[in-house]
C-alpha cells in the first residue's frame, strides 16, 4: 500500500511532509535585512498545519542555494516588516540567512 503524501499549494509554495517549501529570486532578497520574508498571513497557515521547517530555495543570478530553518527559529530571529509604499497591505516577517542552514550551496 502507497503512503499518500500530504501537498497543500500555497500562493508562494507548497507543504510537503511538515516542510514549506518556497522558491525566491533576487528581487525577493531583502538586502537590508540580508533575508527572506513571509507574510505574516501564510505564518499563520503554515502553524495551523503543523509546518515545522521552511526551505527557501534561492535561485540567483548564477546560481542555486537553499537554506533551511525552523519554523520557531525563523519567528524567534525575524523582524517585522510593512512597506507602506505598497498598495498591498502585506505585513512580514523577514529573517537574516545568517539564522538558517545552508542546505545546498
Amino acid at each position: 500500500m502507497q503512503q499518500m503524501i500530504e501537498k497543500t499549494v500555497l500562493t508562494k509554495g507548497f507543504v510537503l511532509s511538515h516542510t514549506y517549501f518556497t522558491v525566491r529570486k533576487p528581487q525577493h532578497f531583502f538586502r537590508i535585512y540580508r533575508g527572506f520574508g513571509i507574510s505574516k498571513a501564510i505564518l499563520a497557515d503554515l502553524y495551523k498545519r503543523d509546518v515545522k521547517d521552511i526551505v527557501f530555495e534561492y535561485h540567483g543570478i548564477q546560481n542555486v542555494t537553499q537554506y533551511r530553518i525552523n519554523l520557531t527559529d525563523f519567528l524567534l530571529h525575524g523582524t517585522d516588516y510593512n512597506d507602506e509604499t505598497s498598495a498591498e497591505d502585506d505585513e512580514q516577517i523577514v529573517c537574516p540567512i545568517t539564522a538558517m542552514k545552508l542546505v545546498r550551496p
